[in-house]
């Protein structure tokens, strides 16, 4: 069992927190959200009078995953500095919210304790994988390249005085991680997301 720990979420349902504080000791809830939400339901509850309750409010009306996962970021840093354990929750609501948790939560993955959902059908907490979205230096490049406009291997080549063959096999590895589209030389949301964090 992690003590004291802290809880990333983008919900408050307080049957999922009760039951994940009896298998972690919860020292502080921080809410992810897009819009104002009442925290008086869990500032009553007494099994939240010994939890420190936060949110951290994007503050946009159309969440953007781009910028909302660089918030996410940055918020996930400064808190690591202070809490030593952290543990994020997902949802199965508010899709967006929770794919922006967990691209930063990966991007981030050396200062996450781990990821858990609450399965309401089963009563129980399930531990999900972080996925590794650390590149080297050359794929990024790669990357920032095509962000830039470069369409084809060539021009990468040039950019980066780069074989074509080693550009072509970073292309290769990339597409398969899913950073650059099957068909062409675009990027997809993930690796626009890691090159703004």
């Amino acid at each position: 069992m992690l003590n004291e720990i802290t809880i990333v979420s983008t919900q408050k349902k307080l049957e999922d927190i009760s039951k994940i504080n009896e298998e972690y000791n919860i020292k502080k809830i921080i809410l992810v959200c897009n819009k104002e939400i009442n925290l008086l339901d869990l500032e009553t509850d007494p099994i939240f009078e010994n939890i420190d309750i936060n949110i951290l409010n994007l503050d946009v009306e159309y969440l953007d995953l781009k910028v909302s996962c660089k918030e996410i970021s940055d918020f996930l840093i400064k808190e690591a500095e202070k809490s030593t354990n952290i543990v994020v929750k997902l949802t199965i609501e508010n899709f967006m919210l929770n794919n922006a948790l967990y691209y930063a939560t990966c991007f981030n993955k050396e200062i996450i304790n781990s990821v858990i959902m609450y399965d309401t059908n089963l009563h129980k907490i399930i531990h999900l994988p972080l996925f590794d979205f650390k590149l080297s230096d050359a794929k990024k490049t790669i990357l920032r390249n095509i962000e830039d406009g470069k369409t084809t291997i060539e021009d990468i080549s040039k950019s980066i005085n780069r074989s074509h063959s080693m550009v072509y096999n970073h292309i290769r590895d990339l597409r398969e991680v899913g950073f650059i589209d099957k068909e062409s030389l675009k990027l997809n949301n993930s690796a626009k997301i890691l090159l703004s964090l």
